[in-house]
């Protein structure tokens, strides 16, 4: 999993977002239909939203019968907050580009970590997956400067995960 601030020039591009986090099917390694990804975590009182979410690749099983691969995110007091549960799979009607859930910033008052839920077809296995790029375009605010800080905590630590 890739998590990359984004400088100023390219945040226009994106809808103003300022962080990138993007995973892969390489991943997701468990062997259920379900994993929580938890890419980074918030600092209390920063401000969060998902700008939209891209799909460059579909995501492909090895299992021709797991058919569907969808995501969310949020955090622990809801998994679907700042992005409902969204088709990811070639095998279903998946979807390419989608807006975030919310339409003004949440802002948690204790860090929190930051979730993007993958769920999968019942019964099925999340790491048969072959192929797919999905990537999740987040904006942070920084409350307390007039100026928002492209990133606010150090992102290098939560880069490798």
């Amino acid at each position: 999993m890739l998590v990359h601030p984004l400088d100023l020039q390219t945040s226009p591009d994106k809808g103003g977002a300022n962080l990138l986090v993007e995973f892969t099917y390489a991943d997701l390694t468990s062997g259920t239909n379900a994993q929580t990804l938890t890419p980074f975590t918030l600092p209390a009182n920063w401000g969060i939203e998902v700008v939209h979410m891209e799909l460059p690749a579909a995501f492909v099983s090895s299992d021709g019968t797991l058919i569907s691969t969808s995501i969310s995110a949020g955090d622990a007091g809801s998994a679907t907050r700042l992005l409902a549960a969204t088709e990811l799979n070639q095998a279903g009607t998946e979807v390419f580009a989608k807006g975030g859930a919310t339409t003004a910033p949440y802002v948690p008052t204790a860090d929190t970590a930051q979730t993007i839920t993958v769920t999968g077809t019942a019964a099925k296995v999340l790491s048969t997956h072959t192929a797919g790029r999905c990537r999740v375009f987040y904006r942070l605010t920084n409350p307390f400067t007039a100026l928002n800080d492209p990133v606010p905590f150090n992102i290098a630590s939560v880069a490798a995960q």
